[in-house]
């Protein structure tokens, strides 16, 4: 009994599995401006960033200049998405151009836009 047991336990294979390392794929985007209802009087901006895959971590930095601006990030950790929404003052008419710079476990990507608004009862228009 003992002999087949030590036969049994000489076939069991002693090679571990191999990790496949997957780097992931991500895109940033941005959305709006969407605009709140008076009497606040703030545009804003949606960053987001997707992964094909779940990562570690990212952070999405927002960032917005021009006529008014402001900045800020979000950390997310083990997901494929993460959000970050940003309200700046539009008060006046001006122009604005906003970045999304994500770092994350693997890479970083970025998207940018912009836009012109001539006055407050013309749509924005984009550049």
């Amino acid at each position: 009994m003992t002999a087949w047991m030590l036969i049994g336990l000489a076939s069991l294979s002693t090679a571990a599995a191999e990790v496949q390392v997957s780097t992931a794929t991500c895109t940033a985007t941005i959305t709006g401006p969407h605009f709140g209802l008076p009497p606040n009087g703030l545009m804003y901006f949606h960053f987001t960033t997707t992964c094909d895959v779940p990562v570690e971590s990212m952070t999405v930095t927002g960032t917005i200049t021009g006529t008014s601006g402001g900045s800020g990030s979000k950390t997310c950790t083990n997901t494929n998405t993460c959000r970050y929404t940003l309200g700046i003052h539009a008060s006046s008419p001006g122009s604005w151009a906003w970045t999304n710079s994500t770092v994350y476990t693997g890479g970083t990507v970025s998207a940018t836009g912009g836009m012109t608004w001539g006055s407050l009862v013309q749509s924005p228009t984009p550049f």
